[in-house]
């Protein structure tokens, strides 16, 4: 029998998707809120059936003072005709562009408000609220991250095979917002972490990557580039390494090691469904913006 353990998974019930936060007393010392991809779901990060050793599940990589804020994406009408789960509208099948200003400043806003009702969490230490996401998510929240980066002091960012969301894709505003953090010197200087797939010609082509990198690749000293070799749009396990090397380096006082919360050995968590674990599904408190 391995050590039995708990993990209470939060629903969002307005935005939809969920949240994990730290259990058995341990300190809630960090959190990130990390987008699902196109087509995905927020579950999709906790369920069994996934193999992404991400640190908000228990296993090796588990990080006992983290918070993790799952939201999913609303399913909107793409212009093909098919309601799909997704962080904005398209403007065609073969675009990673914004096709909808109005639904993407509807989704901004939303956003927002659960970027400002995590930082009230952490007691206002926005320098400990970290933003990510997959795919389309991490496009989304890298918009997020780059209006809010300065005014709110936030503490970085970490996604994968997204790009740099730009007034020419469709962002809003996101030219203006860069600019204003290239001009933050201590806020230019933390950390934004990139994940790419050179190698993916259709999904978020490298192209549309590097070119979008352009402008910030000499005056953005936090910016960190790794360039996967040998797969294409879907990275794998790739994506969870990513998560943990990101927080492992600026919020390593959340993988601490208690004799009390001591997690099974290595041959005992390859399985969820080999663990004793129970999952506590409740309903949580609205979120403001969220829906409003």
């Amino acid at each position: 029998m391995g050590h039995r353990r708990t993990v209470a998974v939060r629903a969002l019930p307005e935005l939809g998707g969920h949240s994990v936060s730290p259990q058995n007393g341990n300190p809630h010392n960090s959190t990130i809120i990390y987008l699902h991809g196109f087509t995905g779901n927020g579950q999709d990060y906790l369920c069994s059936d996934s193999d992404l050793r991400v640190p908000w599940r228990l296993g090796e990589s588990y990080a006992p003072g983290l918070r993790a804020v799952l939201p999913c994406a609303p399913a909107l009408r793409q212009p093909w005709g098919e309601e799909i789960p997704s962080w904005y509208i398209y403007a065609t099948c073969d675009s990673n562009s914004v096709g909808n200003s109005s639904a993407l400043e509807a989704m901004r806003e939303q956003l927002d408000g659960l970027v400002r009702s995590e930082i009230e969490r952490l007691s206002g230490a926005a320098e400990r609220l970290f933003l990510g996401g997959c795919s389309q998510g991490c496009t989304m929240a890298l918009d997020t991250y780059l209006r809010h980066a300065a005014d709110l002091r936030l503490g970085g960012f970490v996604g994968s095979v997204g790009f740099l969301p730009s007034d020419a894709e469709g962002f809003a505003r996101a030219d203006e917002a860069l600019a204003a953090l290239l001009r933050d010197v201590e806020q230019a200087q933390r950390p934004l972490w990139l994940q790419c797939a050179p190698e993916d010609a259709e999904e978020v082509p490298w192209t549309l990557v590097e070119s979008s990198l352009k402008k910030v690749r000499k005056n953005l000293p936090g910016l960190a580039v790794r360039k996967l070799e040998d797969v294409g749009h879907d990275i794998g396990e790739h994506e969870a390494t990513f998560i943990n090397d990101f927080l492992n380096t600026y919020a390593s006082d959340c993988y601490f090691e208690d004799e009390s919360n001591i997690l099974a050995e290595e041959d005992e968590w390859d399985e969820w469904d080999d663990l004793d674990i129970d999952i506590e599904l409740d309903v949580g408190p609205s979120i403001p913006g969220i829906n409003a």
